[in-house]
């Protein structure tokens, strides 16, 4: 049984997120999770996407005409992937909801676009894809405009940074045994010393793990600081289809923030990245 049961996709009816909801049912066909559809918006938004047909529908609410809506993309989508999908449809704070709504559901992985209807400009993560990545109890994978929705067969893992190391490996892990594609482990030899007896330790158990399970595992060492650029394109070179990197766990005493590594992969990688907190 798959260790990945429910993918929340929250959804604002922009591109990226019918991007983000054709890759959750690209992995949930695979992984035979279920996918709860999620919109949170406020009314003003709401009525300036369907102003024209809600003049037509005054009898319908706001929520179930904008779940009619979901519903009917959902079964297309359902349709098509041959998985099982539940819209909902919420009023409030975008990204707080989202949070909460994952909590609620036990979601063990949250995919949206980079670039919804928050979006005012190519420079930055959208506010919400920013806001959910930092706040959220659970990974998150992250789809950029132009990303392809294709089967996963092979993740990149950059580890740039060694606390958590453990249970980033024991993630990375259980996915790709679970969609039955290969890892390529990109080590940082300037932040991480792959000498050390903990870091060969991990390493070796992965290397067990992937041998039983008949997983490839190659690894990449990049001797000086580990850049954006230099994930990218050894990601390109392995012609990966995913991309996974930690982040730091939010703290209750000081504001969650994206460290810049993870910032910029997120925003400009043409891949989908997950971003797991440690």
């Amino acid at each position: 049984m798959s260790f990945i049961k429910t993918i929340l996709v929250p959804f604002d009816f922009s591109e990226t997120a019918q991007l983000a909801l054709e890759n959750a049912a690209t992995i949930s066909s695979k992984l035979n999770a279920k996918i709860i559809l999620l919109n949170v918006n406020k009314i003003n938004d709401l009525l300036d996407l369907f102003l024209s047909e809600l003049a037509i529908n005054k009898q319908k609410t706001i929520i179930s005409f904008i779940l009619n809506k979901m519903q009917l993309l959902a079964n297309e989508i359902s349709k098509k992937y041959n998985c099982e999908i539940e819209c909902k449809a919420i009023n409030g704070h975008v990204a707080s909801c989202i949070n909460d709504v994952s909590d609620e559901i036990n979601a063990q992985l949250i995919i949206m676009g980079t670039k919804g209807k928050d979006s005012k400009s190519d420079l930055f993560l959208g506010s919400n894809a920013y806001r959910v990545i930092t706040l959220a109890n659970v990974p998150v994978l992250t789809v950029s405009p132009n990303t392809q929705n294709k089967t996963i067969t092979s993740i990149l893992l950059i580890v740039n940074q060694s606390k958590g190391l453990k249970a980033l490996f024991n993630y990375t892990f259980e996915l790709a045994k679970a969609l039955n594609c290969s890892i390529t482990l990109l080590l940082s030899e300037n932040e991480i010393d792959v000498k050390s007896k903990t870091i060969l330790s991990q390493i070796n158990s992965l290397k067990a793990a992937s041998k039983k399970e008949n997983i490839l595992l190659q690894f990449c060492i990049e001797k000086s600081v580990l850049t954006v650029q230099k994930a990218l394109s050894t990601s390109n070179k392995h012609k990966i289809d995913l991309i996974i990197c930690s982040a730091n766990k939010r703290s209750q005493t000081v504001k969650p923030l994206l460290n810049n590594f993870n910032h910029v992969l997120v925003h400009q990688s043409p891949i989908p990245v997950i971003t797991v907190k440690k």
